[in-house]
Order: structure tokens, then sequence, then C-alpha cells
């Protein structure tokens, strides 16, 4: 009988210790929800869209009408700005430096700046 009671016990502890980081991971999407109701609160369980950086690239590239054999990139990565995942990509090409932000999520260029250097 106390087998069945330490068995019991022994399945109760590891059904609990498997619940708790899905009600915790939840309850912090909840907390961060009611922080800053502006802004998205992204769920990693159902996966996100993501270009990529490779993409991001391209994207910049085409806007400013160059080839990649023809630019030197100085920067090229994600980063987080205001809850949102975002490229920096940054490159020159004929003494011009050209300087973009890029939505992770959807491609859409959100800073385009052009800098001709003399």
């Amino acid at each position: 009988m106390k087998k069945k009671w330490i068995a019991l016990g022994t399945t109760l502890v590891l059904a609990a210790a498997l619940a708790m980081p899905a009600m915790a991971a939840n309850g912090i999407r909840e907390i961060k929800a009611s922080l800053r109701p502006d802004i998205t609160i992204a769920d990693s369980s159902k996966g996100s869209a993501d270009i990529g950086l490779e993409k991001a690239k391209k994207i910049a590239l085409e806007d400013a009408g160059l080839k990649e054999r023809k630019v030197i990139f100085v920067t090229a990565k994600a980063d987080f700005d205001d809850g949102r995942k975002e490229y920096e990509v940054e490159f020159y090409c004929d003494g011009t430096e050209y300087d973009y932000e890029i939505d992770a999520a959807t491609g859409k260029i959100l800073k385009a700046e052009k800098d001709i250097d003399d």
C-alpha cells in the first residue's frame, strides 16, 4: 500500500512539473499585455513569420536599385525595437552609405537613409 502512495505522489509531482512551464508562459504573456496593451506579444508556440536576414538584404538592395556584387555590407543583423524584431542593413556603394531598417515579420521598410560621402 505504501508503494502505491509513493507512486501516486511521484506521478502527481511529475504532472505538476510538466504543466508549470506552459502555465508560466501564458501568465507572462498576460502580464506583459496588461502592462503594455499597445504592444502585441507574439505567441512563440504558434510560430511567427520572419523574412530572414538574406531577404532583408535583398529588399534593401532592390530599394536602392543596386546589385549585391557592387556593394560592401557594413552591418546586416537582427535587432529588437519596441518589442518588434527588425533587421538593420547598412552598406556602401561608390562613396554612398545606405542605411535600412526592415520589419522582420512583413519585410516593410521602416527606415531608409542615403548619405553621400564628401
